[in-house]
C-alpha cells in the first residue's frame, strides 16, 4: 500500500482505499490500515464480503460523472 501510495502522489482529488476483510480478528490490520488513510488524506471503506465490494464499486461508477446535486 505504501508503495502504491507514493507511485500515486497527489495525482487524484478523491482517494479511497477498499478493504475486504476475510480474518478472523481483524482489529490490528484495521487500525493500521486507518493509520495510513489518515496520514494519506484517503477515505477507507471496509467491506465484509466481495459482494459489498462489488456493490461500492458499481455506486461509485454510477455516480462518477454526476454533479453534487
Amino acid at each position: 500500500i505504501h508503495t502504491c501510495l507514493r507511485t500515486l502522489g497527489r495525482a487524484y482529488e478523491l482517494r479511497v482505499l477498499l478493504v475486504i476483510c476475510d480474518i478472523k480478528d481483524p482489529k490490528h490490520c484495521i487500525k493500521e490500515l486507518e493509520k495510513i488513510c489518515l496520514f494519506s488524506n484517503m477515505t477507507m471503506i471496509l467491506c465484509w464480503s466481495n459482494e459489498e465490494a462489488a456493490h461500492y464499486l458499481e455506486t461509485y461508477k454510477l455516480y462518477e460523472f454526476k454533479s453534487a446535486d
